[in-house]
Order: C-alpha cells, then structure tokens, then sequence
C-alpha cells in the first residue's frame, strides 16, 4: 500500500478551503443564522473570535485524519480492484461519505433537533470536500 503524504497534505488543505468557502462564503448567513449566532452578545461573540485559531488548528489536525484515512481506503480499493486512481478516489471519497458520515449527521438531525437546513449544508459541505480529496489522493500516487 502506498501513501503519498504530500498529496494528504495537499488534500487536507482543500478540505480546510472548501470549509471557508462553505461556511465563510457561500452559506455564511444561513448558517450563521441558523445556529443562532446572529444573536450572540458582542461580548460573546469576542471571545469565541478569540480561540478560533485554535479551532482551526484543530480542523487542520481532523482534516489531516480524514485525508490520511481517505488516502488508506482508495489505496486498498485500487489493489482490490485494480482500477484507476480517479475512479477509486470519487467512489471512495462518495461511500464514506454515503456510509459513515451521511449516517451521523441525520443522527444529529434527529437527536440534535438542528434543523434541516444545517443539516444539507453540512452534508453538501462534506460532500465536496471528499469528493475533492478523492480526486486529489486518487490522481496523485
């Protein structure tokens, strides 16, 4: 099995951006709204601006997982079916997603009470960035 750390690197870091485009660009004031956020005393609202360097290094370090393990599985799925990088990477990137990530979110709908609006984008969010870190960790051997 081989892994190519530069391409989890690089793929980890698309996740980071799709992540900014998706919650600081495209769907910033639905979600924000939706979470409540709009509402949040200034005060508050400085403190957690405060710790979100943090925040981020973090989803860097989770972002680095999920390219890591992404990278493990289209490996095994290209020995296993001896297929190309690109086709191994999209479905790979799309059933993990479909069966592991799809599955705990609607959990998270139904147990959580957030609403369906958090809940698609969420799963769009995710959704892409994997696609994207198939792409990248399946044409990059």
């Amino acid at each position: 099995m081989t892994i190519n750390y530069l391409a989890i690197l690089v793929s980890a870091i698309a996740l980071m951006i799709v992540g900014w485009l998706w919650y600081g660009l495209f769907f910033r004031k639905i979600w924000s709204k939706q979470m409540g956020f709009d509402n949040i005393d200034p005060a508050k609202k400085e403190a957690m601006m405060q710790g979100m360097g943090w925040s981020y290094f973090q989803q860097f370090i989770a972002a680095l997982v999920t390219s890591w393990v992404l990278a493990m599985f289209i490996s095994m799925y290209v020995g296993w079916r001896n297929t190309t990088g690109l086709h191994a990477g999209l479905l790979t990137a799309f059933l993990a997603w479909l069966g592991f990530y799809l599955p705990v979110k609607w959990g998270d709908k139904i147990w959580g009470g957030k609403s369906w609006t958090i809940l698609w984008i969420d799963l769009s969010h995710t959704l892409v960035g994997w696609l994207i870190a198939g792409i990248i960790l399946g044409l990059w051997k």
